[in-house]
């Protein structure tokens, strides 16, 4: 996981230097693209892996390029995984999305408390965690 995030790094480092020589702005906004694209590809699956010298290297990035003036407002990479999550759950959450009936049936009844979704989260039995956690305790 390292190597791909050092090797990606090298090459977004590369074309950072590209984009502030060039002066052409459609360039620059065309490599932006190519630079967000590539690092947000899958995030929900390989963002989970990164370790948190990954994240500080990939921070780092993000306010080098604030810095010069390439990002108008703050990002990290926390914020892009929650945001890749959520826009992933919201697409399985899609009567047409191939995933969909892998999901829990959505509950009817009124809840005290806002969720993030309307799904029925699924009943433990007692006796099963009694079963699986007892032995511990002795």
């Amino acid at each position: 996981m390292s190597r791909s995030v050092v090797r990606y790094q090298r090459l977004y480092n590369s074309n950072f230097c590209v984009i502030r020589v060039c002066p052409m702005l459609n360039y620059q906004l065309l490599l932006m693209l190519y630079l967000f694209s590539r690092l947000l590809y899958a995030l929900p699956a390989w963002g989970g892996f990164l370790s948190v010298k990954l994240v500080n290297r990939i921070n780092a990035f993000f306010r080098r390029m604030q810095r010069f003036g390439y990002l108008q407002c703050r990002i990290t990479v926390a914020e892009l995984m929650n945001k890749s999550d959520h826009d992933l759950f919201c697409k399985l959450c899609a009567p047409t999305h191939a995933l969909n009936h892998l999901l829990p049936p959505t509950r009817n009844r009124a809840s005290l408390r806002t969720r993030g979704h309307s799904y029925q989260l699924p009943d433990i039995l007692l006796i099963f965690i009694r079963n699986l956690f007892y032995p511990f305790f002795i």
